[in-house]
């Protein structure tokens, strides 16, 4: 979506101009803001044509004149006079608290005045007593026979699909709280939404959508809270590697979940803490490639062994980048798109897991970063991702391996869910791919929406009856 001078500026471009004004370079203001340094140089862009300037520090000044961010140094000011008022409140109080006690109002009660007041007090007393204690009973009743919080649905009214045009995309039940960089993966009827960003906050809430009910069910949060991270199954369980924390460091933790318990457990860690990286599974193995260590992205790729709970490196991918998208296909290893530090790229490479070489596959039809990939009936479908700065994609994009050829899937005009779509998380069910929130240019979304591919049946006309 094209932007125009004057516009007003959005509110996650002010954070971004904010962190610029006290001085953060564009690195450091995606480890504050938990977006990628391309996501930074996207909205800095943005900002320059509505302000009309061509630098960052006539950006904060015009920004500061039109009163669209506020001064440092007058916000600083301002609480300095603040702390200095109530350090005044203080040694108010204070020096009231060094006067003599002021005389009772009243003179002290008699003897026999005394003790009707002694009982009412006792009285009372025991009445209070008697009413917790029941009050207790009561809440310990309730503990005993509830149910776990996974147990109770966060939406148990039935829900419809709804069709989006004359498309194969349909509109689904939406989570129940907006959600991006997050892990997403599918086991089974039911997919998972795993850790993320809601609101301002990494958090390790996991989400469990039921596809026959169409249900979001809140499950066993993960124990360590990352964002920028991805999610493979592997004998069952749901692996969740690295992942950048609250606080901006990177992680090596790796951490499983099983759905059949609900419960997580911790496994080897990576060799590196990573994040950005993209996780895949061929079922017998567990792969992790590339991502970003927090100065570099790499180009390594980690082959872990569950019965070893090991992990060890394999030959590097040919280019380094982070916030790819892939799937396993016929016995290899697809990775496409992502981020080097300074564009998004349209580069696909293949990785061989039992020769163990890579090579390049057929370019993207646009260079994009941050979306999400899954693979349905040997096929890689991308949806989403950011790609040139100052666009926005305009379709996903279907690889067929067999013809090394990428295809336009359009995106239905009749939602704007999919325009300017990135960091979500993209998984199938069977032959529906589901696109799960993540962020529409600056704001976190809730949506979720399926796609169907054509499914190309064969049909054999029935045989005459011998009546006719």
């Amino acid at each position: 979506m094209a932007v125009e001078p004057g516009e007003p500026l959005s509110k996650r471009e002010i954070d971004v101009l904010n962190c610029v004004s006290d001085g953060a370079s564009n690195k450091e203001v995606a480890g504050l803001l938990f977006i990628s340094e391309n996501t930074v140089k996207v909205h800095l862009r943005n900002i320059y044509t509505k302000l009309e300037v061509s630098s960052r520090t006539e950006a904060v000044k015009v920004a500061i004149q039109r009163r669209e961010i506020e001064s440092h140094l007058a916000a600083q000011e301002e609480a300095a006079v603040q702390e200095t008022a109530v350090q005044d409140v203080v040694d108010r109080l204070e020096e009231d608290s060094d006067l003599e006690e002021m005389p009772p109002l009243l003179s002290a009660p008699t003897k026999w005045t005394t003790i009707p007041v002694i009982i009412i007090v006792l009285l009372s007393m025991v009445v209070i007593g008697l009413f917790l204690m029941q009050q207790r009973r009561e809440e310990t009743a309730v503990e005993t026979t509830a149910v776990s919080p996974a147990e109770i649905p966060l939406t148990a009214v039935p829900y419809v699909d709804i069709p989006i045009g004359d498309t194969a995309w349909t509109r689904t039940r939406s989570l129940p709280h907006a959600k991006a960089q997050m892990a997403v993966a599918a086991v089974g009827l039911n997919l998972y939404a795993i850790g993320g960003i809601e609101g301002t906050h990494v958090n390790g809430n996991v989400q469990r959508f039921n596809s026959n009910n169409k249900t979001w069910d809140r499950m066993a949060d993960k124990p360590t809270a990352v964002t920028h991270v991805t999610a493979a199954t592997l004998f069952g369980e749901i692996y969740v590697p690295g992942g950048q924390l609250e606080g901006g460091e990177i992680t090596a933790v790796v951490e499983a979940y099983s759905p059949v318990n609900d419960a997580w457990r911790p496994a080897a860690s990576l060799p590196e803490p990573l994040a950005g990286g993209l996780t895949l599974s061929d079922g017998g193995y567990l792969y992790y490639v590339g991502g970003w260590n927090g100065v570099d992205y790499v180009n390594t790729i980690y082959l872990y062994d569950a019965a070893a709970d090991s992990w060890r490196p394999l030959p590097p991918m040919q280019i380094a980048r982070a916030y790819s998208a892939g799937e396993q296909m016929t016995g290899k290893l697809f990775i496409a798109g992502g981020f080097n530090g300074d564009e998004a790229l349209t580069t696909c490479e293949i990785f061989d897991t039992v020769d163990e070489v890579w090579t390049f596959c057929a370019d993207l039809l646009l260079p994009r970063s941050d979306g999400g990939g899954t693979a349905v009936l040997n096929k890689l479908y991308i949806i989403g991702g950011e790609v040139v700065i100052g666009s926005d994609p305009a379709f996903a994009e279907q690889y067929d391996p067999h013809s090394d050829t990428w295809q336009i899937v359009n995106i239905p005009v009749e939602t704007k869910s999919l325009a300017g779509l990135h960091y979500n998380g993209v998984t199938h069910i069977e032959t529906t791919i589901y696109t799960i929130g993540g962020m529409n240019e600056d704001q976190l979304i809730t949506d979720t929406l399926t796609y169907t591919p054509i499914v190309y049946r064969t049909y054999i006309p029935a045989a005459s009856s011998s009546n006719e």
